[in-house]
């Protein structure tokens, strides 16, 4: 799950698999664009996206452990 910056607005989104992409919900596939342009992004690191330099602030990245049996 990343928080981030985008155009002036916190998001909050988290990535899942192809199959449980659901935007509406928050989920986006991994590999879709955003995710792809925030891969290996860490707290405070400012990214591309977009065509736009440093377009995206990383506020906080959270890995549920459950997700990985606890």
């Amino acid at each position: 799950t990343v928080t981030f910056l985008l155009n002036g607005k916190e998001r909050t989104l988290t990535l899942v698999g192809d199959d449980e992409a659901d935007a509406a919900a928050g989920l986006i596939s991994f590999s879709a664009p955003l995710a792809h342009a925030m891969r290996d992004a860490e707290v405070g690191e400012l990214i591309d996206f977009g065509g736009k330099a440093e377009a995206i602030e990383i506020r906080d990245i959270r890995v549920d452990p459950d997700l990985f049996g606890g």
